[in-house]
């Protein structure tokens, strides 16, 4: 029977091993083996999401960027300076995806937080004002 860890070590563990050169796949198998024999697979998205702030944390950050067309390099480097800025990570990743739906703009997550600059965000701001 696997002893009970808290998903603060965990996350502690695994963010350590990762910013030391582990290989992520055989970490994220040590990680599923034990949350299958702790019968913990639930906590999974938790423990991800643990895991992303000690990253951040020890300085490396990763991000969702979604937004309606591809980047450009220079946009890019404008969002990695911006997030740079704002949590003062030094080695950030960017997992970029496309929503045709947003008409424009973007919208960036990361460690709980989300920064939505898209057109349609700004249309629903301005159709509650109205409404107001």
């Amino acid at each position: 029977m696997a002893v009970r860890l808290s998903r603060r070590n965990l996350a502690s563990y695994y963010a350590e091993a990762l910013v030391n050169g582990t290989s992520s796949k055989n970490l994220a198998r040590e990680l599923a083996a034990y949350l299958i024999e702790a019968k913990r697979t639930k906590e999974l998205p938790l423990i991800i999401d643990d895991i992303e702030h000690q990253l951040a944390c020890r300085g490396s950050l990763s991000a969702r960027l979604t937004s309606a067309h591809a980047l450009n390099e220079a946009s890019r480097r404008s969002v990695i300076d911006l997030l740079r800025h704002k949590t003062g990570a030094s080695d950030i990743n960017i997992k970029e995806s496309i929503d045709e739906n947003l008409l424009g703009g973007l919208k960036i997550e990361f460690i709980g937080n989300e920064l939505d600059m898209t057109i349609s965000r700004q249309l629903s701001k301005l159709k509650t004002n109205y409404k107001k």
